[in-house]
């Protein structure tokens, strides 16, 4: 098996025609604010092709994170790959790595064996962010707001709650603070506070539609008002995520649940579970079932690495039961 290419980056996705879609391709460096450290999200690529004298049956192609003293760091993720699906033009793997802590500074390694034999090392160099790097003086709202998304991502929702409330008095005007208190507000079960947030990001001009649209129908479904958010989450399986790497929520007759989605896929099988889920409540069973039927899609577009995949899974199996228990109501 030859590799044809290998790298980090941001975030990525494998599609057909031998084609990668990437955000921040490229990745050798990340500055760590304090250690430990947990970062989002961070994706392996690998392109391989069968070499000619390839007569293994299949290839096991595995990816393993080691840190600086030679210590695993993070869960081992196998892909198999028959040597005929990746013939001419190659076969393309991601593997997109979630809440991955960094306890020490220094060179990772993300080590790639094929059959247990490596050959490929990708380096990473986590450093201790400077001081005046970490203040981000330039610009204070983008570097508060990363900190306020990291903390928010490694499950510290008080540090980031703090942080976005000392934004919203030192920059009333963000759509990004106003939307970001919004979904944390649907965190806290407030819809009509988050609501209220919600509608003053789209009036300043908040520059990912579809990810408020999601957070107002979030706030719609908590308020009761069902029917606005079905259609407030069916409009959105149109859409074309701007930013494919997003922390949402996901409705159910019961809690509001967080969910990363890190693809176009991920968002719109979300879409459609939300979209269900509303329907259902209103009464609108058949509605509901189609619905359903799209947000399944979800069991292939979610990474079951992700830890966003349990919970996804467990609210469309509940959904599914729901929708057949009211059909047998008739």
């Amino acid at each position: 098996m030859e590799v044809l290419l290998s790298a980090l980056a941001d975030h990525a996705l494998a599609l057909p025609a031998g084609k990668f879609d990437t955000m921040g391709l490229g990745v050798d460096s990340l500055p760590a604010s304090s250690f430990p450290y947990t970062h989002p999200v961070l994706a392996a690529i690998l392109k391989v092709r069968a070499g000619a004298h390839d007569d293994i049956d299949q290839q096991t192609i595995t990816f393993k994170a080691v840190d600086p003293g030679g210590i695993e760091f993070h869960p081992r993720y196998s892909f198999v790959v028959k040597p005929e699906e990746a013939g001419q033009m190659g076969s393309n793997l991601v593997y997109n790595m979630t809440q991955i802590v960094f306890r020490t500074p220094g060179k990772h390694s993300f080590l790639v064996d094929i059959n247990g034999v490596h050959v490929v090392t990708l380096e990473l160099d986590v450093y201790q962010r400077a001081t005046a790097e970490a203040d981000d003086s330039s610009d204070p709202l983008t570097a508060k707001l990363r900190a306020s998304f990291e903390a928010e991502a490694s499950g510290d929702t008080e540090t980031s709650w703090r942080i976005l409330h000392e934004l919203a008095a030192e920059f009333p005007n963000s759509s990004e603070v106003r939307n970001n208190l919004g979904f944390l507000l649907l965190r806290r079960g407030d819809g009509s506070g988050a609501l209220r947030e919600l509608d003053r990001a789209k009036e300043i001009g908040y520059r990912y539609p579809e990810i408020l649209s999601m957070n107002r129908g979030c706030a719609l479904f908590l308020l009761g008002r069902h029917s606005e958010a079905a259609q407030a989450f069916v409009e959105l399986l149109a859409t074309t995520p701007t930013s494919a790497n997003s922390l949402l929520n996901a409705v159910s007759d019961g809690e509001i649940q967080e969910i990363h989605v890190l693809n176009t896929g991920d968002f719109v099988a979300l879409a459609a579970l939300n979209a269900a889920w509303s329907y259902l409540l209103t009464g609108a069973v058949s509605e509901a079932g189609k619905m359903a039927n799209i947000a399944g899609a979800g069991e292939y577009t979610f990474s079951r690495s992700h830890p966003s995949y349990g919970v996804f899974a467990k609210l469309s199996t509940g959904l599914g039961q729901k929708v057949a228990e009211a059909n047998r109501r008739g």
